[in-house]
């Protein structure tokens, strides 16, 4: 039973059937019941993720001149024994519930059992740091809390919990406090969701990637292009780019510096029966452009210029089997041997040499994972040749993305 408080959270409140890395999970069940003591503790599952919330509760703070929060650790167990709590009893909602949907404990009835908290915001099922911020912070009466002078510190608890049936897996509850605290405004690192290889091939350091870059219109940096949106693109050899979009497609030629003309796909792409385009990218070592479509995709060999015989293939048995989506929205073909699916706001890591996808996929786009790219979703990605440069498309606008120092520019 999912409980909501309207209209404090209701309209964010996601659930994302997804894979959260390979964090430590306390597998002990909370046996908490009725209206807490105070006494209770539920130990950090990844305090990281919790001081980056912190870190960038005072990021917002800065932005309109106010002072930061501190950490506050009575408010930090009133909150992780809160998200625990939901994540348990299966509920969501700033009152307390027991299983089978009994009200327990009102919210601050509950709070003020740990210390002196004045507000609380909540959310469930964002993966990161950076998707939680982002969701409070677009809804008004989280950003007040976030944003509110009455408060001196606050408390953070995230919690993680698997599941077999529908429901959510992550919640995250903040606990604000008119308190004056000693502790810490939040550390230098950037915990939102990358590793070593993250969503590239790492190398950036942390003040690189706080320049904001501004995307480009497609117009202005691709000469006579002659689509509203790109579905696809992918690299081909003789140093051009293919664009897709809808039924048809068209081509970068680097000695031109400008595109085609639009023609149809199905008439210049023998054995191609799809009508859309929605992936593609070129692999070199074997000079096949993969094109993928719904749920089924090709292997276009180029010498021959044809389909290979015996597709299309469903996309999700040969591309990693489970882990991999059902359709992608994008595909990125990268000089670290990898290739990068794009879903909605996430993407995965498949390691060609090994068919599979890497441990701890999928993850979440954000400036962790691709820094500098501030799409949350992709239209088209594009490797040029072996790199350095790779482009991302969404709607109208692109970036470029420098693969050697791993940001946009």
């Amino acid at each position: 039973m999912m409980k909501n408080l309207t209209p404090i959270f209701s309209k964010t409140f996601l659930l994302l059937l997804t894979i959260l890395g390979f964090y430590a999970v306390s597998s002990q069940a909370q046996p908490f019941r009725g209206c807490p003591k105070g006494t209770e503790y539920v130990k950090p599952i990844n305090a990281s993720f919790e001081k980056e919330v912190l870190r960038l509760v005072n990021v917002e703070r800065k932005k309109h001149g106010l002072q930061p929060l501190t950490w506050n650790e009575k408010m930090a167990r009133a909150a992780r024994y809160h998200a625990a709590d939901m994540a348990h009893d299966d509920y969501f909602s700033h009152d307390s519930y027991d299983p089978g949907g009994k009200m327990t404990c009102e919210t601050f009835d509950r709070i003020r059992k740990f210390g002196f908290g004045i507000a609380e915001n909540i959310a469930a099922g964002s993966r990161t740091p950076v998707d939680v911020m982002q969701q409070w912070m677009t809804s008004e009466g989280h950003k007040r809390n976030i944003l509110s002078t009455r408060s001196k510190s606050i408390g953070i608890g995230y919690y993680y919990k698997p599941r077999t049936n529908p429901g959510a897996k992550y919640f995250w509850v903040q606990n604000f406090s008119g308190e004056t605290t000693n502790g810490g405004t939040g550390g230098g690192g950037n915990t939102g969701g990358g590793n070593s290889g993250g969503g590239n091939t790492g190398g950036s350091n942390s003040s690189d990637n706080k320049t904001k870059v501004a995307p480009k219109k497609i117009s202005w940096g691709w000469k006579a292009y002659p689509f509203q949106k790109v579905d696809a693109a992918t690299y081909y050899p003789g140093n051009r780019f293919y664009l897709f979009s809808g039924s048809q497609y068209s081509i970068w030629n680097q000695s031109t510096q400008r595109m085609s003309a639009p023609k149809p796909i199905r008439s210049n792409w023998r054995g191609v029966t799809f009508n859309k385009i929605d992936a593609a990218f070129y692999w070199q070592s074997n000079n096949k452009v993969y094109l993928f479509s719904g749920n089924q995709y090709v292997r276009y060999d180029v010498k021959s210029n044809k389909v290979d015989a015996g597709y299309p293939k469903p996309i999700q048995r040969l591309w990693g089997g489970s882990r991999m989506f059902t359709s992608v929205d994008a595909a990125l073909a990268y000089p670290n041997g990898k290739v990068y699916f794009f879903k909605g706001n996430q993407y995965v890591r498949y390691d060609f040499a090994k068919n599979r996808i890497d441990a701890g996929y999928p993850k979440a786009i954000s400036q962790s994972t691709w820094p500098g790219i501030r799409f949350r979703s992709v239209d088209a990605t594009v490797t040029w040749g072996n790199g350095p440069k790779s482009y991302f498309f969404k709607n109208t606008y692109y970036y470029r993305f420098d693969i050697k120092k791993d940001k946009a520019y």
